[in-house]
């Protein structure tokens, strides 16, 4: 599983170190696409995104994620009642496939 334990591309991982505590133990990192990434830390689901002149991130308790699946071309999370769809660059198609099965088995 250390494929999914990606250096993130420069903008995600000022964004990730300047928001995140360093209490929390990363256990997924994945640059999904040139303008997205995913970190899965012990407690939260980070989703890091690349807007036009600035970087979000969206900050969810694990526990909150009630589905996650992949079509092959997104991936799609389903968090708090809500759908949020990620592109996926097609050469990370099979890291997101096991970044799946790993969410799913960590979720129990």
């Amino acid at each position: 599983m250390h494929e999914l334990l990606e250096e993130l591309d420069s903008p995600f991982k000022e964004k990730f170190k300047k928001e995140v505590s360093l209490t929390e133990i990363t256990r997924y990192s994945l640059n999904l696409h040139k303008n997205t990434a995913v970190v899965v830390t012990n407690s939260y689901l980070y989703v890091i995104q690349k807007k036009l002149v600035y970087v979000s991130l969206s900050k969810f308790p694990i526990s909150s994620l009630e589905d996650i699946s992949f079509d092959g071309s997104k991936l799609k999370l389903n968090v708090l009642k809500k759908i949020i769809q990620l592109p996926v660059a097609p050469n990370k198609k099979e890291s997101v496939k096991k970044f799946c099965e790993g969410m799913k088995a960590l979720k129990g």
